[in-house]
């Protein structure tokens, strides 16, 4: 049984692959290793081990694409960076391709997984 397939052992989120081809889930995998019983994959940005949970595993197929598929060069993807929304607002965004001057987001990726109710929708604080 393949590292992913254990770790997506949950139906609920296995169409989290679905996005992705064979090649790029197969070449995903070799960046996870086993240690101690737990399962870790290699950031292709930070070049650390994380916990290789289903949203890092999604989250490093998306720059395993916008790297190989898109050719977007190393130095303009980062992860879990901080983004700005309107004047006070931040937060984590799980992925960020980087303008050409390396400073302001062109893409912005919100990895969720499944059946997650925070961050659904935009809901409205105003009633009438």
């Amino acid at each position: 049984m393949s590292k992913i397939t254990q770790i997506f052992s949950n139906s609920d989120v296995k169409h989290g692959l679905s996005l992705f081809t064979d090649r790029e889930i197969r070449d995903v995998e070799n960046l996870i290793i086993e240690r101690e019983g737990k399962f870790f994959i290699k950031c292709q940005i930070k070049d650390r081990h994380k916990v290789a949970k289903p949203e890092e595993i999604v989250r490093q197929l998306w720059v395993y694409r916008l790297l190989k598929e898109y050719n977007y060069p190393k130095e303009r993807i980062d992860v879990e960076r901080v983004v700005y929304f309107g004047s006070r607002d931040s937060g984590l965004a799980d992925v960020v391709v980087l303008q050409e001057d390396l400073s302001h987001p062109y893409i912005i990726f919100e990895v969720k997984r499944p059946q997650r109710k925070s961050g659904q929708g935009i809901k409205s604080s105003h009633h009438r």
